[in-house]
């Protein structure tokens, strides 16, 4: 990652960012005995080498292009090529299918390089190649939102922890592609913002799987507060932090993004618009984590603790960083504006403003806490009076009449259910025509091929 970034030409851009891909492969892997972590791996692979060549192949048109003053439209089909390959290096729609899938490698392996790292891969190149992108900025936008949509919505009806966190990440990778398009600074805020929160969810999520025994199912746990009191506080945190809810990091980006968007107009009230309903999703889904985890009913056998200081520190700072991104959200905006002078003028941010904030969350959290009390009832179950110790309901099938109305919806964003078949009906129709005996498909073929060969070895010369 620290050669991708530094790279200043083409050629070791293009190393980095293929070592970047077999080294998530690897690591996907690690635990190769298990066949969803074997078969993770390869989805991974298989996506990102796909953006991979589409990367490639806009990078040769840009050469050429270069060399040859084309014409516009050999442009206009590089950054098309160059998005595609960005779109699936960040998990965007309809290319998001690898990164639930790579959850199967070890927890911080997800905290670093498919949270904060690689992932950001792909809107990285969005940012270093803003100018030369400015064509399909729009097209980046609309991907972004229904990127942000399609993760907010699958999260809701995740039941692994894991899951959950990476459909919330190809949430917030979509917002980042989407306030690129508005405001490079709102968008290297929010950049840095959701590295330290996400980073922070995925390393508390590591501990409740090490303290419990490898457990990740929603159902499967409860009541951990009591027992891993730190860990809940800042997994809750940093699930605050990514919700928008003030003073914290992730409210003082998302705000930024929004005020960007309505200045911007046009495709911005677009965003603006997904950003506030993707902010509810995000709520929900990472409440019903925090919920299920960490409050309720104790499961009857699951003994936990927080984890020891080597694995508890880095939480810690990562907690302290999401608050302090909020509390001293003006310094690091202007430290940001370094890095994008002409796209972005801010005025100062109000401490008071972040001050209220805190005041009223705190006073409303108190509130609540003072008057909720827990009610004891009988629990009953198709009709049967059972044992809450013995028979535990979770707030899983809470989400089954949304679930059941928003079926279709759900199929067309998660491309998981559709892309690989249609894939599979696009080979097996090319494989028929290469192997049916239909010679004229074939030759055609081949002889496009040859032209368009052609045609760049006559532009080459001329440049």
């Amino acid at each position: 990652m620290m050669l991708l970034v530094m790279a200043n030409n083409l050629l070791v851009f293009l190393l980095a960012w293929e070592l970047t891909g077999l080294c998530s492969f690897s690591l996907i892997a690690h635990w190769n005995s298990r066949r969803e972590a074997l078969a993770g791996a390869y989805k991974a692979l298989i996506v990102t080498e796909v953006g991979s060549s589409f990367l490639l192949l806009g990078l040769v048109l840009v050469g050429v292009e270069a060399m040859s003053k084309a014409s516009s439209a050999v442009s206009t089909a590089a950054q098309l090529l160059i998005l595609v390959g960005a779109l699936a290096k960040s998990a965007q729609y309809p290319l998001l299918l690898w990164l639930p899938d790579a959850m199967e490698a070890p927890t911080p392996v997800s905290a670093y390089l498919h949270a904060a790292a690689m992932v950001k891969a792909g809107f990285y190149v969005l940012v270093r190649l803003y100018s030369a992108l400015s064509t399909l900025l729009p097209l980046a936008l609309l991907l972004g939102c229904v990127s942000m949509l399609a993760g907010g919505m699958l999260m809701l009806f995740a039941r692994d922890i894991k899951r959950v966190l990476a459909y919330s990440t190809v949430s917030h990778l979509g917002l980042l592609f989407s306030a690129v398009t508005v405001g490079v600074l709102p968008a290297l805020l929010h950049f840095l913002n959701h590295a330290v929160a996400k980073a922070l969810l995925f390393l508390s999520a590591g501990a409740v799987e090490h303290e419990t025994g490898g457990r990740r199912g929603i159902e499967e746990l409860g009541g951990l507060a009591g027992q891993m009191p730190l860990t809940a506080a800042v997994f809750t945190l940093g699930a605050l932090s990514l919700s928008g809810v003030p003073p914290l990091g992730g409210f003082v980006s998302k705000w930024l993004v929004l005020w960007a968007a309505l200045q911007a107009g046009g495709w911005g009230w677009l965003l603006a618009a997904t950003l506030l309903v993707t902010s509810v999703l995000t709520f929900m889904g990472l409440m019903r984590v925090v919920g299920g985890v960490f409050f309720g009913s104790p499961v009857k056998g699951v003994r936990a603790r927080d984890p020891h200081l080597p694995m508890l520190l880095p939480m810690l700072i990562l907690a302290a960083g999401t608050l302090l991104l909020g509390a001293l959200a003006g310094p690091v905006v202007t430290w940001l504006q370094s890095a994008a002078p002409q796209v972005w003028e801010v005025g100062a941010l109000s401490l008071l403003a972040l001050a209220l904030s805190l005041v009223v969350v705190c006073v409303s959290a108190a509130a609540y806490v003072a008057a909720a009390g827990r009610i004891r009832t009988t629990l009953y179950v198709c009709g049967e009076e059972v044992d809450p110790e013995v028979v535990r309901v979770s707030g899983i099938p809470l989400y089954a009449d949304l679930q059941r109305t928003t079926a279709a919806l759900q199929l067309l964003l998660d491309p998981d259910k559709w892309l690989p078949r249609l894939c599979r009906s696009l080979l097996s129709g090319l494989e028929r025509l290469a192997l049916g005996g239909r010679v004229r498909y074939t030759v055609l073929a081949l002889s496009l091929a040859l032209l368009v060969l052609a045609a760049l070895v006559e532009v080459v010369p001329h440049a």
